[in-house]
């Protein structure tokens, strides 16, 4: 009968125990588990960390990367700029004609053409003052034909030689007179007759240093009317003629420069389209080869995020494979010892050699 009682006191009294101690044995056990995870997570952060750290790093790379390119960038165009201007000053020095617009400092304007920096050919010039002058140039200077337009509305069309009106030439004053005929070192010398508005005749003959000579007026007035018509008619139709045929000669000349003018502009033109073919076919190529190696980069730090996160995950399996089989050699050394299962004495030995 005792022992009937005792049976059924151990019973009822592993009935309360048994869980605790139960308990008791799954907390020892999770320690280890609990202290391995804190190691995975500060190894996480760590890891976290460098991946930060090589991200930040990646990111000042290509902003590294984009600045270099954005100065590459305005260098070619610096050096595009630099090639025009060598270019043109190629195309100005060493072509036997060369075409340009320059404006000088004290405010006048040459449009024209140019030979080693001079104006040399056919060409305009508008002075600050008002003065224009369209024709012939040869080193800076005024030869050949031209017409000179002042700011008093005085014009002259005709020959000139050193700057200076030189040779056969027509002037009409703001006043409506008119001179035609020799001119030497700017000044009337020579043959020449001076009309007025109405196209009559004021003087006819000598001119010397700007001056008419009087004693040739007087010679010709001895001259019966008829002589000195019948010579200001010769004189009239033959300056008519030279007029004709200068403007002639002119307009043929222009059309001349015009064509001459327009075949090098085309071929200026198409030099510097293919110019611009070839650059943005550099850019292109440059821009595919930069954005490969974008891709590459990326697809590198891609791989390497895999990598690392398989790594991690492939050491996380064997921590925990390690742990599992240490708590399993645990148990079974505790069961050699000669502890009961689920005995408190077996959860504080599988806790101590854990550790």
């Amino acid at each position: 009968m005792a022992l009937v009682v005792v049976v059924f006191c151990m019973k009822e009294l592993l009935k309360y125990i048994f869980p605790i101690l139960i308990t008791f044995v799954l907390a020892s056990c999770s320690t280890p588990s609990q202290i391995a995870y804190e190691e995975r997570q500060a190894q996480i952060a760590l890891k976290n960390q460098a991946m930060q750290k090589e991200r930040q790093e990646e990111i000042e790379r290509r902003r590294q990367f984009m600045e270099q390119a954005e100065e590459q960038k305005k260098q070619r165009q610096l050096e595009i700029e630099k090639e025009k201007e060598i270019q043109l000053k190629i195309l100005m020095e060493l072509s036997s004609i060369g075409k340009g617009k320059y404006n000088y400092k004290n405010g006048d304007v040459y449009d024209g053409e140019w030979k080693n920096n001079k104006r040399h050919g056919k060409g305009v010039l508008l002075n600050l003052n008002g003065n224009k002058y369209e024709g012939s140039w040869i080193k800076n200077l005024r030869e050949g034909q031209g017409s000179q337009i002042y700011k008093n509305n005085t014009k002259y069309v005709g020959s000139w030689s050193k700057n200076n009106k030189h040779g056969l030439g027509e002037q009409t004053y703001k006043n409506g007179d008119k001179y035609i005929g020799n001119w030497i070192n700017d000044k009337r010398s020579g043959e020449g007759v001076l009309y007025n508005k109405n196209n009559e005749i004021i003087n006819q003959g000598e001119w010397i240093d700007d001056k008419y000579q009087v004693k040739v007026i007087r010679e010709v007035i001895k001259i019966n009317k008829e002589e000195l018509d019948k010579i200001a008619e010769e004189a009239d139709i033959k300056r008519k003629k030279k007029l004709e045929q200068y403007k002639k000669e002119q307009i043929e000349r222009e059309k001349a420069l015009k064509i001459e003018q327009e075949e090098k502009r085309k071929q200026f033109e198409k030099e510097q389209e293919e110019q611009r073919i070839i650059y943005e076919k550099e850019q292109k190529a440059k821009s595919i080869a930069e954005e490969n190696k974008r891709r590459k980069i990326d697809k590198k730090i891609k791989e390497e995020k895999e990598a690392i996160k398989i790594k991690n995950k492939i050491k996380e399996e064997k921590l925990k494979k390690i742990f599992i089989e240490k708590i399993d050699a645990a148990k079974t050394e505790c069961k050699k010892i000669g502890f009961k299962i689920g005995t408190e004495k077996f959860g504080q030995c599988v806790l101590d050699l854990t550790k």
